[in-house]
């Protein structure tokens, strides 16, 4: 007759580890309890020894029976006091924090370095383990994994010195994911530099790009222009009266693009209320006649002279020359009168109806309602790469570009700093001997709790 199954109880196995620092001290003990690195069970036992270099190494294995280890092998996982669970979780928790503090933080890496009791080039290193993980994984040009739900971007660029040249920054930046979708590092900043960001961006979308915030460079206004597919273009100006918006929708029909100008205020979208608002509608043939030849026509010299006539006074006022600004809108468009309920995200226009005027004005409303229209969501991480990355020394633009590159794919994708591929790059025990004994007993007597 068979009896009742032995149940067989493990008791808690705590071991000693001592850890040693590169700067020549004595090794400190610190106990940790054993637990199976795959599952995390207690249910652990003794499994003798084995030689690592020059030492015997008691070694330890798993006695639960659920372990996932025992899906793909016939006996539990073994493994050694370094590599159980809770110096598993105290590689991950610290990597973790250190990589948190290099791509969110605007600390620099000399105040990380006493924060974690280790030299700058610690952090360095860390930083470019990193970057050569990223690009082993084929992520390196791939700055998200899977296309997001964006539909509005935001354009920006910033510009820094290399060898006494100007280098600009251009990036575009998702108002849904808050993930950098665009990334280019150029000597200009040309119509083809934001084209290129542009078409990135739209790569890592599921759908078309609809709206676009920028500033009011004119590059990004011809590039935009140039798509040649409805879009509406969001303008804040960084120059006075900063109180001014203006916004562009275009449609095409017939071979022709037909423009929306409409010129608001920045707290057009904050409360509701009735608003003013001036627009001006034309359109522009897609492929435009030729520019005439400059200079004068052939045989115009011989002609008669014609009497100047006299110019009537302008009121009194002297007429401005050059280029018409943007602000011209205030003083010639058409004035109409919308009511404005950012409670209700929604925007009515009185009088003539106008699907093209509702439609861009809700555009604005999905991004701005209940607040003033500010400045472009890149311009926060544009500043941020000002204050994070120190832009000098021996650089290059291909240098320049690889390094924030890597601070925008690891920022997009956080979920890289989790995977094993970064523990085996780096590697428990070189971490052990660098970290401060300050920051590893801190988490260790958490952990033991």
């Amino acid at each position: 007759m068979k009896g009742r199954p032995r149940k067989v109880v493990y008791p808690p196995i705590y071991r000693e580890i001592p850890l040693e620092f590169s700067d020549g001290g004595p090794p400190i003990p610190i106990e940790i309890r054993i637990r199976c690195p795959v599952c995390g069970s207690t249910m652990v036992s003794t499994n003798g020894t084995q030689r690592r270099k020059e030492d015997m190494v008691e070694t330890f294995i798993c006695r639960n029976p659920n372990c996932e280890h025992l899906k793909t092998h016939k006996y539990g996982k073994q493994f050694v006091a370094t590599t159980s669970y809770d110096c598993k979780m105290l590689f991950a928790s610290v990597l973790h924090d250190v990589i948190n503090d290099l791509l969110h933080k605007n600390a620099p890496k000399s105040f990380i370095a006493e924060k974690y009791g280790v030299s700058p080039p610690i952090i360095s290193y860390i930083m470019k383990k990193l970057h050569g993980l990223v690009d082993d994984n084929g992520q390196y040009r791939e700055l998200v994994r899977s296309p997001t739900e964006d539909i509005a971007i935001g354009i920006d660029e910033t510009f820094v010195k290399i060898r006494r040249k100007t280098i600009y920054i251009i990036m575009a930046v998702g108002y849904t994911s808050h993930k950098i979708l665009g990334l280019l590092v150029s000597e200009r900043r040309t119509e083809k530099e934001l084209r290129q960001v542009f078409d990135e961006a739209n790569r890592n979308t599921r759908r078309p790009i609809e709206v676009v915030t920028s500033d009011a460079w004119g590059a990004t206004r011809k590039m935009i222009k140039g798509l040649n597919y409805p879009i509406t273009h969001i303008v804040h100006v960084h120059k006075k009266p900063y109180k001014d918006v203006y916004i562009w929708h275009y449609e095409y029909s017939g071979g022709k693009r037909y423009v929306l100008e409409i010129g608001i205020k920045a707290d057009f979208f904050k409360k509701r209320a009735k608003r003013r608002i001036y627009i001006k509608i034309y359109d522009e043939p897609l492929n435009p006649p030729a520019k005439k030849k400059r200079g004068r026509p052939k045989g115009s010299k011989n002609k008669k002279k014609r009497s100047k006539q006299k110019k009537t006074p302008n009121n009194g006022k002297k007429k401005k020359r050059g280029r018409k600004g943007l602000r011209q809108i205030f003083s010639t468009g058409q004035v109409r009168y919308v009511k404005c309920d950012p409670y209700k995200a929604r925007v009515k226009l009185l009088g003539q109806q106008d699907t093209g005027i509702i439609r861009a004005l809700n555009d604005g409303m999905d991004l701005f309602g209940g607040i003033s229209v500010q400045n472009n969501i890149s311009e926060s991480i544009n500043s941020f790469l000002r204050l994070h990355f120190k832009f000098r020394g021996p650089r290059t633009i291909k240098s320049l570009e690889a390094e924030i590159r890597l601070y925008a794919v690891a920022r997009n994708n956080m979920s890289l700093i989790d995977e094993k591929a970064i523990e085996y790059s780096l590697g428990k025990n070189w971490l052990n001997r660098e970290i401060s004994i300050k920051y590893i007993g801190r988490f260790l007597g958490g952990v033991q709790k």
